[in-house]
């Protein structure tokens, strides 16, 4: 089969924006199997203009919020239960934690829980909570041929 120069190698159905390696062969992919391996070079514009863009490769590193405490909520907690002359006690009893443990998350000893900031929050008129970006996790790739080839398998024993 004969294809078009400006056809992806691997689906054939786009147009080839990228040359990439994939499973280390070099091919010229559109950008959907380019996610499949290491993008090396761009073809250009897709929409068939012959602008060639020179540039570095760069990739988007995908980014999560999450919610986080503040650094600062135990005088936030403090000030603001004194401000109202509430004792301990009654905070504790109203958002459903034991008093020791209020007494720890006033005293910078104990970080409170998402759900119990959360409860803070609407029972004292505060922010305790923001958001933050998620550190990325990296998943290890697989590392082939991890056993010493004399050394039996399960599967060894299992067929003898």
């Amino acid at each position: 089969m004969v294809q078009d120069k400006d056809t992806c190698e691997v689906c054939g159905k786009h147009s080839a924006q990228f040359v990439a390696v994939i499973e280390g062969a070099t091919l010229r992919v559109c950008g959907t199997c380019a996610r499949s391996g290491k993008i090396i070079e761009h073809l250009g514009h897709p929409r068939g203009t012959n602008e060639q863009s020179q540039y570095t490769q760069t990739y988007k590193r995908k980014v999560r919020m999450v919610d986080d405490i503040m650094e600062d909520y135990s005088t936030k907690i403090r000030r603001k239960r004194q401000e109202l002359r509430l004792p301990v006690s009654v905070i504790a009893e109203r958002v459903n934690e034991k008093e020791s443990y209020l007494h720890g998350v006033e005293n910078n000893s104990i970080k409170p829980s998402i759900t119990t900031a959360k409860k803070l929050e609407k029972l004292l008129g505060l922010e305790l909570i923001e958001k933050v970006e998620a550190e990325s996790s990296r998943i290890p790739t697989a590392k082939k041929n991890l056993k010493k080839k004399d050394e039996p398998t399960l599967g060894d024993y299992l067929s003898k």
